[in-house]
């Protein structure tokens, strides 16, 4: 078992999950392929709906929020995509937003991080973060389509991680595989 530190119960916890198993509650999301209206199609969970502005507003405060976000019927949980301007390379760009993260909140706690496919693949990484409300759990991941560089972000009430995490996963996989096609 990888070793944590002290003061990070909820990595603790994490790890025992990972060590021993769920409590077997996890269960498979149906899913469904959209097209994003971005150029990138994606499968998401199947009850996820496109946000109102004014759903979009009440999540994202800054004036500069994702053009796209769906959320689950209860708000609890979303994924949004953003397009980048710059093209940033993949090692650089998990930084920088690792360090832009910390910066805005040095309580943020990082989980993993990894790849999705091989070549040209879809970098991620998780971490939980404080709000006014509590705890959420993200998944940040970049991509590139059509010569465009987008990126994504899941997010849920930390409470329902092992709800979600699998659906996450999965609609990266999604992604991963169409944009080889491509």
């Amino acid at each position: 078992m990888e070793q944590i530190d002290s003061n990070d119960f909820d990595s603790f916890l994490l790890l025992m999950e990972q060590e021993f198993g769920s409590d077997g509650s996890r269960r498979e999301k149906p899913m469904q392929e959209i097209d994003t209206g971005l150029g990138f199609r994606v499968d998401i969970p199947q009850d996820f709906q496109k946000a109102t502005l004014e759903e979009a507003t009440a999540i994202f405060w800054e004036k500069e929020r994702p053009p796209i976000l769906f959320l689950a019927p209860d708000k609890r949980a979303g994924i949004a995509f953003q397009r980048l301007e710059k093209n940033i390379e993949k090692e650089q760009w998990m930084e920088i937003v690792r360090q832009a993260i910390y910066q805005a909140d040095n309580r943020t706690v990082f989980y993993e991080n990894g790849m999705i496919g091989k070549e040209d693949g879809i970098p991620w990484m998780e971490f939980k973060n404080f709000v006014s409300g509590g705890r959420v759990y993200h998944l940040v991941f970049l991509f590139r389509t059509e010569g465009r560089t987008f990126m994504g972000t899941f997010y849920c009430v930390f409470e329902d991680y092992t709800e979600w995490k699998t659906a996450a996963f999965r609609m990266l996989q999604s992604m991963g595989k169409r944009q080889r096609k491509e």
